[in-house]
């Protein structure tokens, strides 16, 4: 039950993230930057982690830290269709 409500607190954080994102985008106080050819692949390899450990999932942090990548890019591209 813990890690359930664990999981969905990290949901919602992801959508609030990605939300505010857009709205910055919308507003013109930021602009989206594409990531590198590298940082697709570690991105790749992210979602691979997670995959292969879905029953019990690394924190954003955890995982930023072994595809070596910071946090907040992770996130943006986690976000993104494209990548």
């Amino acid at each position: 039950m813990t890690k359930r409500i664990y999981l969905e607190g990290k949901a919602l954080e992801l959508m609030a993230l990605v939300t505010e994102q857009e709205v910055q985008l919308y507003q013109g106080k930021r602009s989206l930057k594409s990531p590198t050819s590298d940082t697709i692949e570690r991105i790749h390899y992210a979602r691979t982690i997670l995959l292969q450990n879905i029953s019990d999932p690394p924190t954003i942090a955890e995982l930023a830290k072994q595809v070596q990548v910071n946090e907040y890019t992770l996130k943006c591209c986690f976000s993104r269709p494209s990548i």
